[in-house]
This record gives structure tokens, sequence and C-alpha cells, in this order.
């Protein structure tokens, strides 16, 4: 069952990560509007990148040179945000 369980987290963070390079690229590398697209803080963005080994823009821009295949495709559903009532 454990085992299970693993394989789920495993592939939702392969997703998470696939989705976050996704719109990063999008947004050229603005760690700031793709919080915003995303609907994440700032600092948890920089949290996760950081948790994936995501270097920063100012370091490297390898990570725009990954193939995203589908991700890349439909940016669009990804960053697609539902409207607020406040």
């Amino acid at each position: 069952m454990f085992g299970a369980v693993s394989r789920v987290i495993r592939n939702v963070r392969q997703i998470e990560e696939t989705a976050i390079r996704a719109v990063l690229a999008h947004n050229n590398g603005n760690r700031k509007a793709t919080a915003r697209a995303i609907g994440f803080s700032y600092r948890m963005l920089l949290y996760k990148l950081r948790d994936m080994d995501i270097p920063s823009v100012r370091r490297s821009r390898s990570f725009m040179n990954v193939n995203l295949g589908a991700a890349d495709a439909d940016l669009s559903a990804i960053t697609r945000r539902k409207p607020t009532v406040a």
C-alpha cells in the first residue's frame, strides 16, 4: 500500500515540476509572474524551485532548454486562473 502512495506522490511531484517549468519558460524566467500565474506566493515558488533543483535565472537559463512536450502545447490550461470573489 505504501508503495502505491509513494508512486502517486512521485507522479504528482513530476507533474508539478513540469507545470512550473512550462509556466516559467512561458514567462521568460520571470519568477514573480510565474508565481502569480500558478497562484503561489513568490516565496513558495522559490522554495519549490530550490527543492526541485531548478537553478535561479540569474545563474542559469537551462530550464528554458527542456523539452516540455505536451505541457508546452497547452500553457493556457496551466496558467488559467479562476476569478476570485471578494
